[in-house]
């Protein structure tokens, strides 16, 4: 069987008399061209240098003895031996865009090497982008999944991201308590920063570490979805209980509100306005989506009258448009005051419908969450497609709004079984 051999493109770097744009005096600008494989680029140096014909043609001759010229073609040697350095220390890596990065501006060097060493880098700048874009909530679950990482490994290399090292981070994390749904979130986010490293040119497609297991890559496990739907005769418990303090009854009626809004999530809850009702609806763009979605179509929620009970028992008044409807935010905190604040606010409700769950006897640990998916599945029982239900709870894909609903009843799957029998 003959062998096969993989043939590496070479990088080449010349000075040419750039001829697509000739300047007023009749020169021509002098550049830099690097060659890679099949494609070339072109790129100006910080001396701006312009030529006529004959005198460029002078510059390469062997024996130069006009000054000037000679201190040209001294500068261009060198910058041209610089170049080609470079290239050659990319070697099979090689990008122009790292190329750029290390010719155009010295002062980067080191921090390009450092980037193309270190996934933290990467990390620590995507969580900074986040920041400054408000989306504290990512750039939080961000971090807390570099913390896990930089545990693990604390000076990762991107190069030493392989399939390999990934099993044994979603071991390392499993074995040490935590779920298989906890890895592969923070697997997630490590994909996300592995993919900026990719688009920069800091990795090559072949030592890309995720895709199919069935091609040697690291699959992303799926996770074990826990479905946390109630039944309706156990919202109804949680719907007629009496004998609260305010505080739990409070907390009540936030997750009772949640389930009538079409599971609404309590931070798009305790952002909703005044001005977000008309025509008896509720109009929101969700705060999960508002900044990566370039559709930003507003979730339309009936208002019915128990969530209409709701907030005229809770409600700020007096009633203004602008007015936050629920007393959780104001326009005097900051992007990181909002997160902190709606985020212990979520947790005390939490708190409190997780004690009321035990009171009642109720089959599952009731969260905010609780209310989403019941709500879902709830509806899907009742046979609404699952587009509707996509649509009523936000998603942009059906995928995801599967993944929300638990599967039918025991009863359900009864009647369909005796259903199909019948007809037989």
């Amino acid at each position: 069987m003959a062998k096969t051999y993989s043939i590496r493109k070479q990088v080449n770097v010349n000075i040419i008399l750039d001829k697509r744009s000739q300047k007023c005096d009749g020169t021509y600008p002098v550049k830099l061209i690097v060659y890679y494989g099949q494609t070339n680029k072109r790129y100006s140096f910080d001396r701006n240098i312009s030529l006529i014909d004959s005198d460029f043609e002078k510059m390469l001759a062997p024996r130069l003895k006009q000054k000037e010229l000679l201190e040209i073609k001294t500068y261009l040697e060198a910058e041209k031996a610089r170049a080609q350095k470079y290239a050659d220390q990319l070697g099979e890596e090689f990008t122009y865009e790292l190329f750029e990065a290390l010719y155009k501006d010295r002062q980067i060097v080191r921090a390009a090497r450092t980037q193309k060493q270190k996934i933290y880098t990467l990390f620590e700048e995507h969580i900074a982008n986040l920041n400054v874009a408000d989306a504290i909530g990512s750039a939080s679950a961000y971090s807390t999944a570099m913390r896990s990482f930089q545990t693990f490994a604390p000076n990762l290399a991107i190069k030493d991201i392989t399939p390999q090292f990934l099993y044994k981070y979603e071991k390392w994390v499993t074995d040490s308590g935590r779920s298989i749904t906890t890895a592969a979130i923070y697997l997630r986010a490590l994909r996300t920063i592995v993919n900026i490293a990719k688009d920069r040119g800091l990795i090559t497609h072949t030592n890309y570490p995720f895709g199919a297991a069935s091609k040697k890559k690291y699959e992303i496990p799926e996770g074990r979805n826990i479905k946390k739907a109630l039944v309706k005769e156990e919202i109804q418990k949680i719907r007629d209980t009496e004998d609260l303090t305010d505080e739990a009854r409070y907390a009540r009626d936030m997750w009772l509100f949640s389930f009538y809004c079409n599971g609404m999530n309590m931070a798009d809850i305790y952002r909703l306005r005044y001005e977000n009702i008309a025509d008896g609806f509720i109009h929101f763009v969700r705060t999960k989506t508002q900044r990566t979605q370039k559709d930003k179509t507003p979730v339309e929620v009936y208002l019915c009258d128990p969530a209409r009970d709701i907030i005229e028992r809770w409600g700020v008044k007096p009633v203004t448009p602008r007015q936050y409807i629920f007393p959780v935010l104001n326009d005097l905190m900051t992007s990181e005051d909002k997160f902190r604040i709606t985020h212990n606010a979520t947790r005390s409700v939490n708190q409190y419908m997780e004690t009321l769950s035990r009171r009642l006897g109720l089959s599952v640990k009731v969260t905010t969450y609780t209310a989403r998916h019941s709500y879902a599945t709830l509806l899907k029982n009742m046979g609404t497609s699952i587009e509707e239900i996509a649509e009523n709870l936000g998603h942009s894909n059906i995928t995801t709004t599967k993944s929300y609903l638990a599967s039918f009843p025991q009863e359900h799957k009864k009647e369909t079984a005796e259903k199909l029998v019948a007809l037989l």
